[in-house]
């Protein structure tokens, strides 16, 4: 077995927060080039390092019956699933460690970009890699993808797929929620990966040359699970404010997309400005709207200097993304700091997940 390393971009929700949760519901998710890296080599015994708990040695017959610290609930997750996978593929692997370094949090803070999902695509992608598997091939990603969705909902129980899609492919992409419901989930797994899924839909948007977005840190981390609860407690009692904005930001997910093929900025700017609105409205009738007053400022910092902003992701902490004229983002980076937004240098990563160019094995 010859050792490896794999990289793992984080994600940046674009537009169609919250309505993708909805099957067939359309978002567009960025890859940025924070990355999580997943290095597996021989060892005497099986073994899962990570920067954020202590080793874990396992035995891979009785994985399913241990108790690993939580930290490495995700990891664990895809490693499970990942074994299974090889043992149906008949791709033996001998004893080996995986160690997980990540840049998606900062001082064991998550800073929003998709730790979790990162973690099990590169898990995943670490051992079909290692098994000889081309990460490069369209084939192999579409299964990377169902495997790592299987793996992350059956520790979070929900979520999109978004940032996985995200994290494997990069780029931007126009990302379709498919209908777990209506799969045989208890499928044995081979069956499981060979189905086409209901209403998945993944597709690369360009980037037009010259573009730049610009991300700030609110310090203050989302409790995306509790969002979750709000926002299907408001889907429930509001019917009529759901299938509104469900349809508005369908329509805008699409009109940002057609911006990106046209490279019209002006289209562009105004999509995110509406995404903005939509959120904002959805978010009166919960008890703690998804915009914090953090979020607010950082939006506002940015249409104050005839830009638009919004919140990526849950809201409710983390991160939100600014479109101003590059003249103008000096005086963004200095109203963000102000208001305690921390600026954040990110660019969109194209590769998506990919063996590390820079490990010398």
């Amino acid at each position: 077995m010859t050792p490896l390393r794999v990289r793992v971009p984080g994600k940046l929700m674009l537009a169609g927060e919250y309505a993708i949760l909805e099957p067939g519901a359309l978002a567009l998710v960025l890859a940025v080039d924070r990355y999580l890296r997943v290095e597996l080599i021989p060892a005497p015994d099986y073994r899962l390092c990570s920067d954020l708990a202590p080793d874990w040695v396992y035995e891979p017959s009785i994985l399913a019956t241990l108790n690993p610290p939580p930290e490495l609930g995700f990891a664990v997750a895809a490693l499970q699933l990942g074994w299974q996978y090889l043992q149906a593929e008949l791709l033996p692997l001998g004893p080996f460690s995986l160690q997980l370094s990540s840049e998606l949090h900062t001082e064991q803070r998550k800073l929003g970009l998709g730790s979790s999902a990162a973690v099990c695509v590169g898990v995943l992608a670490a051992l079909l890699a290692a098994a000889g598997r081309d990460l490069a091939d369209p084939q192999i990603r579409a299964q990377l993808y169902k495997l790592a969705l299987i793996a992350h909902r059956g520790v979070q129980g929900s979520g999109s797929g978004a940032d996985i899609a995200a994290s494997i492919f990069g780029s931007v992409t126009a990302y379709t929620c498919p209908d777990l419901d209506r799969l045989p989930l208890q499928a044995p797994l081979d069956k499981l990966l060979s189905l086409d899924w209901p209403m998945l839909a993944l597709a690369k948007l360009p980037w037009p040359v010259g573009w730049r977005l610009y991300f700030g840190w609110t310090g203050a981390a989302a409790h995306t699970a509790e969002l979750i609860e709000d926002y299907r407690r408001w889907r429930r009692d509001d019917p009529d404010g759901f299938a509104e904005f469900s349809f508005d930001a369908a329509t805008n997910s699409m009109g940002l997309g057609e911006a990106l093929r046209q490279a019209d900025p002006d289209a562009f700017a105004a999509g995110i400005s509406r995404a903005r609105r939509q959120l904002q409205r959805m978010g009166e009738e919960w008890p703690e709207p998804p915009e914090t007053p953090a979020l607010a400022a950082l939006a506002d910092a940015a249409e104050v200097l005839g830009g638009a902003g919004k919140f990526s992701g849950a809201g409710g902490g983390d991160c939100g993304l600014a479109w101003v004229d590059p003249s103008q983002a000096e005086a963004l980076f200095s109203a963000w700091q102000a208001a305690g937004i921390e600026p954040l240098d990110l660019d969109l990563d194209t590769l998506g997940v990919c063996l590390d160019p820079v490990f010398g094995g």
